[in-house]
């Protein structure tokens, strides 16, 4: 999942995006990697929020921030990449973050919300949102013989080509995508851990090994954080 945020760095490239609003969404379209909204951020203008990525399955993940172009009520909002275009709405435009209508109404200024809610569809520009480690989340329906992860705030080109795992001094097992930005590994003995993860983006091919991020122990729906990023 990412990070979307209008006051990033100049250096990371602006993309032109569609943002569409659906009503209710947390209640009509839950994601798998679904996270609760947290608005405790206010005193910087920004909130974070769930957003399903309209875009490459592997770039559910990564991060960098959104902002609305020409309405002149809107603020920041972040929001985290959950999921990918199931078709419609992506046949022409297939580049867009759908948001819930609390998470669209967090764009507005104080008293707006209703009025940017109305527009419904609107174009913004989004951009990568540095600092930020990976982290891995461990699918719930992990257990020793079947192991799956979500990586988390992926750096970079934003979505990944492979991701391969090692148990303790074993040898690189790769893993496969099981839905989403899930990745599996589908073992025939125990996976015991410490486990490292080694991935690859999808578009520079550049590798990034996190050692040992999971730890012995691990559990299904635990988070795990790493020190690296691309």
């Amino acid at each position: 999942m990412g990070i979307f945020e209008t006051m990033a760095a100049s250096s990371f490239p602006r993309l032109s995006s569609l943002l569409v609003f659906v009503g209710f969404l947390s209640l009509l379209r839950p994601c798998a990697c679904y996270r609760p909204m947290n608005s405790s951020d206010t005193n910087l203008g920004t909130s974070p929020a769930i957003a399903t990525w309209y875009g490459s399955a592997a770039g559910a993940g990564s991060t960098g921030n959104v902002r609305k172009k020409f309405l002149h009520y809107v603020t920041p909002v972040t929001v985290v990449i959950t999921d990918q275009c199931p078709g419609g709405p992506c046949d022409s435009d297939p580049v867009h973050f759908d948001l819930s209508g609390t998470a669209f109404g967090d764009l507005a200024k104080p008293g707006q919300a209703n009025a940017l809610r109305s527009a419904g569809s609107i174009h913004v520009q989004y951009t990568s949102y540095p600092g930020v480690h990976i982290t891995f989340r461990v699918d719930n329906g992990s257990n020793p013989n079947f192991f799956a992860v979500l990586p988390e705030y992926v750096g970079g080109d934003g979505e990944l080509s492979a991701v391969e795992v090692q148990d303790g001094a074993g040898p690189w097992r790769p893993m496969q995508i099981s839905f989403g930005a899930v990745w599996k590994l589908n073992s025939g003995t125990p996976v015991r851990g410490p486990l490292s993860l080694r991935l690859t983006a999808g578009v520079s091919r550049k590798t990034l090994v996190a050692p040992n991020v999971i730890p012995v122990g691990w559990r299904p729906g635990a988070t795990y954080n790493s020190n690296v990023n691309f």
